[in-house]
């Protein structure tokens, strides 16, 4: 069972024994992020680091390609503590400049 390639729907498909691989490249467009930002996540662990094959492309399964997409598009909360810097912070510009707090 060799390597098979072949595009779906501008996409490059690797199949190697029968499991379907998407190259980072791919990935990286599918989530809307560049191939630096992507291998950045990959240094960091907060991605799957993915596959390699014989000719050293990094290749992502399709529930891998999942989770970088829903790394990708995660909403972190603003926390409280961050707003109350960000007024003080506000208030010590204003009263530099002059201006009531």
């Amino acid at each position: 069972m060799g390597e098979r390639k072949r595009k779906s729907k501008d996409k490059t498909v690797v199949e190697i024994n029968g499991v379907k691989y998407f190259t980072l490249e791919d990935v990286a467009a599918a989530v809307g992020r560049t191939r630096v930002t992507i291998w950045r996540w990959r240094q960091e662990r907060v991605i799957p680091a993915g596959h390699r094959d014989i000719r050293r492309r990094v290749l992502f399964t399709s529930s891998e390609v999942d989770a970088i997409r829903e790394h990708a598009l995660r909403v972190e909360p603003i926390l409280p503590e961050d707003q109350n810097q960000l007024t003080l912070f506000n208030s010590a510009n204003r009263r530099a400049l002059g201006g009531k707090t």
